[in-house]
């Protein structure tokens, strides 16, 4: 778990410099999801996840995410 806060910490840093950053984004979404952090009140871990399956293609899911 604590390489999984460490890597999110590096990845707030690198997308407080590039907030659109595509491999960012997608790397903190596949951590969000390994670790099982989504809340249903943090809407930047759903946008994220949404992300994430959107660049994987995967349709279904980024409807769900995208819309939550």
């Amino acid at each position: 778990m604590k390489k999984f806060d460490i890597a999110l910490e590096l990845l707030e840093k690198a997308l407080k410099v590039k907030p659109d950053y595509k491999d960012a984004l997608l790397e903190k979404a596949f951590i969000l999801i390994e670790k099982n952090n989504l809340n249903s009140e943090d809407a930047t871990a759903y946008y994220n996840r949404a992300c994430a399956y959107a660049l994987i293609g995967d349709k279904k899911n980024w409807i769900i995410n995208i819309n939550s």
